[in-house]
């Protein structure tokens, strides 16, 4: 008898998340003031694989375009979150999302005129489960030369972080199941 691989924790998260109830219950915990305009029920996982001018990829761990209503009379635009798993402290975090969002944007961009359109707004999210505490930079500032003079014209991005590491991936399995029945459903 051959015995299951066990489960890693991307595809862990990637097929919780894919599942429209995980999704919102984990943007609840991230960004409660805004969920409840975001049309998590319509949401489109994308494409996450990017190819650089070099020949070289990049892949994003998830992907997903959610319409965002500001107010019941207003058109709905896309926004794109984006979601990173990571096992391991990277001090180059916040370049590596800022990355995938300039390689999103690059994508989604208008070919015709520009002024089209504007860009979807990106939420970037870093799931930590690793044993060591994330004691590393955590934004696009935290890692340019000091500057006092240039440092207002330098770009702001700071990913939001989540430390999951004290929780068991069956924790993560059940996290959503507090919030859809009333409960805490809490996790990071």
């Amino acid at each position: 008898m051959v015995s299951a691989a066990p489960m890693q924790p991307d595809r862990i998260f990637g097929e919780l998340l894919q599942q429209p109830d995980n999704l919102r219950a984990v943007l609840r915990d991230v960004v409660p003031d805004v969920v409840d305009q975001l049309r998590v029920e319509e949401m489109v996982s994308v494409r996450s694989k990017f190819r650089l001018p070099e020949g070289f990829g990049r892949e994003a761990d998830l992907l997903f375009e959610v319409p965002f209503q500001t107010t019941a009379g207003d058109v709905p635009f896309l926004i794109c979150v984006a979601i990173e798993h990571q096992s391991t402290p990277d001090a180059m975090m916040a370049l590596r999302t800022l990355t995938y969002a300039t390689l999103y944007w690059n994508r989604e961009r208008p070919v015709s005129s520009p002024l089209e359109r504007l860009l979807p707004p990106i939420l970037s999210i870093v799931f930590y489960t690793g044993t060591r505490p994330w004691n590393l930079p955590r934004a696009i500032a935290e890692i340019l030369a000091e500057s006092a003079v240039l440092r207002p014209l330098q770009p702001i991005w700071q990913p939001i972080y989540r430390d999951l590491s004290a929780h068991s991936a069956d924790d993560l399995a059940n996290a959503g199941d507090g919030d859809r029945a009333g409960g805490e459903g809490r996790i990071g």
